[in-house]
């Protein structure tokens, strides 16, 4: 902690998480989602939904949307 105050000890940045998979941020999740829906709604409110839910629902719709082609 010390270190960290006097700009010894700089934390690296990491871009991937704690079992190696790349970092996906909730919104990030959430544009997939729309895109995969074709549509232009807004759909901020599932930000707040869990990760591993949205992760779900965006397979669950992609898996729909392949199937309809």
């Amino acid at each position: 902690s010390k270190l960290s105050n006097l700009g010894v000890y700089v934390a690296q940045k990491r871009n991937t998480t704690k079992q190696g998979a790349p970092v996906v941020r909730k919104s990030d999740l959430v544009e997939a989602i729309e895109g995969a829906l074709e549509t232009d709604l807004q759909l901020a409110t599932l930000v707040k939904a869990s990760k591993n839910d949205l992760h779900t629902l965006l397979a669950i719709i992609e898996t729909k949307v392949q199937g309809l082609n």
